[in-house]
């Protein structure tokens, strides 16, 4: 399978997407361990060859608070595009129409045993698809900034 392997990470303690940043003097760059499927930050200075890895904590804080689980989200990229060209990844919420554009189904990207699925919500239950091309398939949002529009 020749597929890309791109990766988002979501920060649930700041709710936002996790960038790598670099300033003047020193560069951070977030890569995930091969060995352990861990986030690790190489943190490195712009002016020697050496650097520093961190891996990130399995807490964090909420105010004054401690939660005792991974503060990061990583969310694979499913190697397909919607119908603007944006790359659609796990935890992407989409849009989409089969044959009749007055009739929208939303529905959430997910990863169950068996491979990528659109998970369906009505209320009442819920169901999976397998996630194929759709050529009117566009990303509306996404489940940590827009989970509302499930409820559609």
């Amino acid at each position: 399978m020749n597929r890309e392997l791109k990766f988002r990470i979501w920060d649930k303690q700041y709710c936002h997407w996790l960038e790598n940043s670099s300033s003047l003097h020193c560069y951070s760059n977030w890569t995930i361990c091969p060995f352990t499927g861990n986030l690790v930050d190489y943190v490195g200075a712009y002016s020697c060859d050496s650097f520093t890895s961190t891996p990130a904590a399995d807490y964090y804080w909420q105010g004054t608070t401690i939660i005792k689980e991974p503060r990061y989200i990583i969310q694979q990229y499913t190697g397909l595009k919607d119908s603007k060209g944006v790359e659609i990844y796990e935890g992407d919420i989409v849009k989409y129409y089969f044959n009749k554009p007055d009739v929208n189904w939303v529905d959430l990207v997910a990863w169950e045993h068996y491979g990528w699925v659109l998970l369906h919500f009505d209320g009442t239950e819920s169901g999976a698809t397998p996630l194929v091309p759709i050529p009117s398939m566009e990303i509306i949002g996404n489940i940590f900034e827009n989970k509302e529009l499930l409820n559609q």
